[in-house]
């Protein structure tokens, strides 16, 4: 296998592990058994919230000039965002595991 072809294993690796925290936290942070969608909303929910703050600093420091807010938010959101299908993967594995229940497709603690 090339180093090439390692590289990618290990990021896509590390990306799987990185999306597995951000939907077990947000789960956690619900503090309720949620859906997949409760859990989608809520995680780009706060990827908009810091693409705002973001957005607002870059702006304030002359770094923004033409764009716009609402096309800055959807380019930061499809780059850091998660898709309602990872989310799904992830609740998923995670109830296999044993980290979460699945009781009728709501996701507890």
């Amino acid at each position: 296998m090339s180093l090439n072809n390692q590289r990618v294993i290990q990021y896509k690796k590390d990306q799987a592990d990185k999306n597995k925290k951000i939907v077990y936290s947000a789960v956690r942070d619900l503090k309720k058994p949620v859906t997949s969608t409760e859990v989608f909303r809520y995680i780009n929910r706060k990827v908009s919230d810091i693409a705002l703050k973001q957005f607002q600093e870059q702006y304030e420091q002359g770094n923004i000039v033409s764009t716009s807010k609402d096309k800055y938010v959807r380019a930061f959101l499809k780059k850091k965002g998660l898709t309602l299908r990872t989310v799904q993967r992830q609740l998923r594995g995670l109830s296999e595991t044993g980290f979460l229940v699945n009781r009728l497709r709501q996701y507890s603690l």
